[in-house]
């Protein structure tokens, strides 16, 4: 066997023959060294200061109140239960975007970086950052970076008193400089909570410059507030890619009369053209979701070819305009989607009798399958919108069947990230990317592939860019 392979471990499920080979396209040879905090350097910045690409620190418990900055880097940071990164009154800011300056625990610039098992406290500190060019309170804020952040927390990024106009966002990742670069960031099994804004992704106004992969996280909001917009994921310009399997709850504006401000699950809304309208998205998979009692639980603003589907829509929270989904775009498919306990499931944006056109027009959008139980108004059409409507279903809900399906389970250590699965049914290939979706359990990636009682042999493959 070839020095190049690598070995999953490899769990029969019901599977009479199925022949496992294991091999890489890419082998790496780079030197990689472990750095410890506090055991080798006193400080987290320190410990990167003397780090070399593809090096890993490795953080103990404890709270770091120092703020981290990583500049043209490829690096790893986990840390373990209890290792919590605090934010204090004197960090000082991190060159941001729009002319603002960053206040962020750790700001990343030009970098490729590996966040692990961090807590990060905002200390609801908001409002002590103020004054002209200094934007909101972060717990992260990446810059024309790649990166992934994984099995982390965060906590108390907004004010003290919620009714000043001093934003906090948990996550920023921004990539919208000149330049073809594209970057890829993923943030995997996190939890964010009493935050204003979880996650916060801004690319190119021209060009798709951002493919992100946010999934099974849990994103819960500070419940009703007069603090506006607040947000669980806010997709901007430029940024395409998958939001799968998170949960969002609790993002409401406490209004006291009818009209905006809104607060929403998931906004995605190009403003780089605002005003006078919004610019067209980039394509989004919006898919598995749970959305729990937030005001408006996915807004998707011209979100020509994006995907919605199979996602579950639970209550909505009082405020303006409270609904499900509403949509505008070319061709966008929602299906399969579940919508319970609400005033309005799905709008489909046109002319609106609150923005007009301004939020785009819902153009041959496809509505297929989709449940509604206790919904006032299951779909609302507006003035030139159109769609093509299928499949649509009531209460009561079917029970869900169960399969039972030969396959075999796959896993390879958690620290190696990058790998695809592939498989074919010979040596010799031809190879093919599975379509399964890997997740990680107990410290290793897994992914369990159906085979179907077939012999077919499987690899992983290096599919990130190598530093």
């Amino acid at each position: 066997m070839s020095d190049a392979m690598k070995k999953p471990t490899v769990t029969r499920l019901k599977v009479s023959s199925a022949v496992l080979i294991l091999g890489l396209a890419v082998a790496r040879f780079a030197t990689a060294a472990d750095l410890n905090v506090p055991a080798d350097y006193p400080t987290i910045q320190k410990a990167v200061d003397a780090a070399h690409n593809n090096d890993t620190i490795q953080i103990a418990p404890g709270v770091y109140t120092g703020q981290v900055l990583i500049t043209n880097k490829v690096l790893t940071l986990i840390g373990q239960p209890g290792t919590v990164l605090r934010a204090t009154t004197n960090m000082p800011p991190f060159p941001g975007y729009a002319g603002f300056s960053i206040p962020s625990i750790m700001g990343i610039q030009s970098s490729q970086v590996t966040v692990r098992g961090l807590t990060f406290e905002g200390e609801r500190l908001a409002e002590r950052f103020v004054g002209p060019g200094v934007g909101d309170l972060e717990g992260i804020f990446s810059r024309q970076s790649s990166g992934t952040v994984e099995n982390c927390a965060f906590y108390g990024f907004r004010e003290s008193t919620p009714e000043g106009a001093q934003g906090g966002d948990a996550i920023v990742f921004v990539n919208f400089d000149d330049g073809p670069t594209e970057v890829n960031f993923r943030v995997v099994g996190s939890t964010f909570a009493d935050t204003y804004r979880g996650i916060t992704v801004i690319g190119s106004p021209t060009h798709q410059s951002i493919n992100v992969t946010l999934e099974n996280n849990t994103i819960i909001g500070p419940g009703p507030l007069r603090n506006d917009s607040n947000i669980g994921i806010f997709i901007r310009e430029g940024v395409s890619g998958r939001i799968a399997g998170n949960t969002i709850s609790g993002f409401s504006y406490d209004a006291t009369a009818d009209g905006s401000p809104e607060s929403y699950g998931i906004l995605a809304a190009n403003e780089a053209n605002w005003p006078p309208e919004f610019g067209i998205l980039r394509p989004l998979q919006i898919v598995g979701n749970t959305l729990r009692d937030n005001q408006q639980q996915i807004v998707l603003l011209k979100g020509d070819d994006s995907v919605v589907t199979n996602n579950r829509f639970q209550g909505t929270a009082p405020g303006f305009l409270p609904l499900g989904l509403a949509v505008s775009g070319t061709n966008v498919t929602i299906a399969n989607n579940q919508f319970e306990d609400m005033p309005e499931g799905i709008r489909l944006l046109g002319d609106d009798p609150y923005y007009g056109t301004i939020l785009g027009v819902a153009v041959n959008a496809q509505v297929t399958s989709n449940r509604f139980c206790n919904v006032t108004k299951r779909i609302n059409v507006e003035p030139l919108a159109n769609a093509t409507q299928t499949g649509t279903l009531l209460c009561p809900f079917p029970s869900p069947s169960l399969a039972i399906a030969p396959a075999v389970l796959l896993s390879w250590p958690g620290e190696d990230d990058g790998w695809t699965v592939e498989s074919a049914t010979s040596v010799d290939g031809p190879w093919a990317a599975s379509d399964a979706t890997p997740f990680l359990q107990y410290g290793r990636h897994s992914v369990a592939v159906p085979t179907d009682g077939e012999r077919r042999v499987f690899r992983l493959r290096y599919s990130q860019s190598q530093p």
